[in-house]
């Protein structure tokens, strides 16, 4: 009798053991750019939306100690954020899982994976949704929160230090508060060219394959090429309209804990038998909410919502006080 999936896979084991490794394998986690949230009521009792925590700023003006009067005291305003549940799955079958299971240790090398697969797709739909704030053409963020240096023609204009030292004093004087930059390997590579980093190896040992995170004025980089670009398009959509003469491309700027990441529910992995195709299934399936603090969520609620929802400009609307307290610009160029 053949060996099954079932035999070598413990559901159970496997879904404590993706999420505990998960934050290594995805960068807005390990960064710190993202906060990750398991605790949140609203976020584990079910439905499609969940109020992001969030407690508004200490403000007023102070006062003149006096004898003669008392303090006045001053309540701490709430902010009603509210982000999106998203739904996602992915089944894979044992013909392609043939190679992993034949291994030492089977178990460790699925549930690697596994955390590598899905904090790939988990930052694709932050990165959306940072897309639909920032979208040059409708998003909430593009007038307050965005600089655009790209050309149509002539010159192309790539990324500098003075580019980017003019998108982040749209923060005024929080310029400094800087801690991570996002940005697409053509980006990165115009940065190593003209020398500008501090930091460029991405590797520390080729035996040891330690990522080594490179540095930009003093913030960590992420590099992945699903950040907006004019050639680039992911599950079905362009983040920016086909440009035939020049590239353009976008890099955020932004201070750690700017982004919300909660788990709904711990990931959900079943193995069963397909008896048409003759063939065992590992299936896994994740609910989460991927969010930029102090934009809610505005558009249709759906338990359905794809990348090109989250990245659509018309779905958000911003609800801070003040454009400060939302530490996170973008940058077009060429």
């Amino acid at each position: 009798m053949s060996t099954k999936i079932s035999d070598i896979i413990k559901p159970y084991i496997l879904g404590k053991m993706v999420p505990a490794i998960l934050t290594e394998h995805m960068d807005f986690l390990s960064t710190g750019l993202a906060t990750k949230d398991y605790d949140n009521v609203t976020l584990t009792s079910g439905g499609n939306t969940v109020e992001v925590p969030y407690y508004g700023e200490l403000t007023g003006d102070d006062e003149v100690l006096t004898d003669a009067t008392s303090l006045t005291s001053q309540k701490v305003s709430t902010t009603k954020d509210i982000g999106v549940i998203v739904h996602r799955g992915k089944a894979w079958g044992s013909r392609q899982l043939a190679a992993i299971l034949s291994g030492d240790d089977p178990m460790k090398e699925v549930s690697r994976q596994l955390a590598k697969y899905w904090a790939y797709k988990y930052q694709q739909t932050l990165l959306a949704v940072l897309w639909g704030s920032h979208n040059p053409t409708n998003g909430v963020l593009r007038t307050t929160h965005s600089s655009n240096v790209a050309q149509g023609s002539g010159s192309a204009v790539t990324i500098t230090d003075s580019a980017a030292i003019t998108a982040m004093q749209l923060m005024g004087d929080q310029m400094g508060n800087f801690d991570v930059m996002i940005c697409h390997s053509k980006v990165w590579a115009d940065i190593v060219k003209a020398k500008l980093a501090t930091n460029t190896q991405l590797f520390t040992s080729e035996n040891q394959g330690l990522k080594n995170i490179p540095t930009y004025m003093g913030m960590q980089v992420i590099i992945s090429d699903d950040v907006p670009a004019s050639t680039n398009s992911s599950t079905g959509f362009s983040y920016i309209a086909q440009d035939t003469s020049k590239n353009r491309y976008v890099t955020y700027f932004a201070k750690k804990g700017v982004m919300y990441f909660g788990s709904q529910k711990e990931m959900q992995i079943e193995t069963d038998r397909d008896i048409l195709a003759l063939e065992d299934v590992l299936a896994s399936s994740t609910h989460f909410c991927p969010h930029l603090k102090l934009v809610k969520f505005s558009g249709t609620i759906t338990d359905t919502l794809t990348n090109t929802a989250l990245a659509t400009g018309t779905n958000w609307t911003k609800i801070a006080e003040s454009d400060k307290f939302i530490p996170c610009v973008s940058l077009i160029t060429n």
